[in-house]
């Protein structure tokens, strides 16, 4: 699994609760009031246990929903958390979903009504689902057994929300063994796309699971692509023809432990062409991009090349695959990227971790690009604890909003921490 999952399953086990109706509004631990000249903030969420962000997204009125998980609140071990703020950060409301067990959201993507879709993955069995039980549904792993024990330890988990965080349908797809969902994109059908991994069903260990959803969740075809190792995918961006570009990491190909793996399909599923990348070492996708002229922009980490332990990668690819160009950026110690996203100008954004940086055990670490890849700017965010950063979207005004996890800032062993640059990644 990409890294910042690794990390947050070393820190604590993440789960997922449906929505209450009565909640207690947002736990707040800490918040810095706007900076009127330059709109910038920052604010804390969560309470005594661990609590963290995995995702954002822009909403229509220019605030934010920001998926995550919470040990504080909700009905299980740990659920999966979405709060809505506003343009400043302030919570308009906050949802838990899931049961007794460990569940987890991992993604988030706004939907065209308004609504939003969120990806992850349920250990619960109790939780008040409807019709989906854990158990695959369509043509998915699972669909022809009548045995309750089908699902797996966790399931392949999506849910659909209004734009109040109600949920209007969830469903579960898996097998007998664990199988997660990582990523979400909307469909011009109104369906979603998810990708993520599973154990249950292809050719190895493991592998990279496609799902295609309709409006209503019902499936409508499944691919899993892999070999003899574990393989899964971790990113997914629907294409200008309708298709889709998956990334990942694959054990079963390319020249080392682990490489950086992106397939291209079609509006089917179908493959048009796949790539590896990476050295004798390992090396992992953690998020990718589309860009204008068709091509795609992968950001992750890579044990084979850099000056460090692990380094933050940047791969920018043509529309048939080809590298362009790459950037490794760290030093001596494990940096690793999670997120990017293409910017006004045609650059990037990368956010993610850094130990070689900064002022504590890690820290939150931003970084923008221009097109070529040549570093304009980066910055550090965090205390003597572990902090990182999730997920990053561009502002209107051409400024960043972070998300992320923090344990050296607020009340409990961790806390989701949203905060909001200007154009520079200035904070202060």
């Amino acid at each position: 699994m990409k890294k910042l999952a690794t990390v947050a399953y070393f820190l604590c086990a993440l789960s997922v609760a449906m929505p209450s109706h009565a909640q207690p509004p947002p736990l707040r631990i800490k918040a810095e009031p706007p900076r009127a000249e330059a709109l910038l903030w920052k604010h804390l969420f969560g309470g005594g246990e661990d609590d963290g962000a995995t995702a954002i997204v822009r909403a229509a009125d220019g605030g934010f929903a920001v998926a995550g998980y919470t040990d504080s609140k909700g009905a299980g071990k740990v659920d999966a958390w979405v709060i809505r703020l506003d343009a400043h950060g302030e919570a308009l409301w906050d949802r838990t979903y899931g049961g007794s067990e460990d569940d987890a959201a991992n993604a988030i993507v706004r939907t065209a009504d308004g609504g939003f879709a969120v990806a992850g993955d349920i250990g619960s069995k109790d939780a008040d689902q409807g019709d989906a039980k854990g158990v695959g549904q369509g043509d998915a792993t699972c669909a022809n057994q009548d045995d309750a024990t089908c699902a797996g330890n966790i399931d392949f988990w999506v849910v659909r929300l209004d734009a109040r965080g109600e949920v209007l349908w969830d469903r579960t797809l898996g097998g007998r063994k664990d199988d997660w969902a990582s990523a979400v994109v909307q469909t011009a059908d109104g369906g979603l796309a998810v990708a993520g991994g599973t154990r249950s069903k292809g050719a190895g260990k493991g592998d990279a699971w496609v799902i295609r959803l309709d409006a209503h969740g019902q499936v409508l075809w499944d691919r899993t692509f892999g070999g003899s190792e574990e393989d899964e995918a971790t990113a997914l961006v629907r294409t200008a023809d309708g298709g889709f570009a998956v990334a990942g990491d694959t054990q079963s190909k390319g020249a080392g432990k682990a490489d950086i793996w992106v397939i291209r399909l079609d509006a089917q599923g179908h493959v048009l062409w796949d790539r590896t990348f990476g050295g004798s070492e390992n090396d992992w996708a953690g998020a990718m991009v589309q860009t204008a002229d068709g091509g795609f922009a992968v950001a992750g980490e890579t044990h084979s090349k850099g000056a460090g332990s692990s380094d933050v990668w940047v791969i920018r690819l043509n529309a048939q695959g080809r590298a362009l160009w790459d950037r490794t950026l760290g030093g001596r110690k494990e940096d690793w990227a999670t997120t990017i996203v293409r910017t006004a100008d045609g650059g990037f954004a990368v956010a993610g971790s850094t130990q070689s940086k900064g002022a504590g055990k890690g820290d939150a670490w931003v970084i923008r690009l221009d097109a070529q890849g040549k570093l304009r700017w980066d910055r550090t965010f965090g205390g003597r604890k572990v902090d990182w950063a999730s997920a990053v979207v561009q502002n209107v005004d051409g400024g960043f909003t972070v998300a992320g996890y923090t344990s050296s800032k607020g009340a409990g062993f961790g806390d989701a921490w949203i905060f909001r640059l200007n154009k520079n990644g200035e904070l202060e």
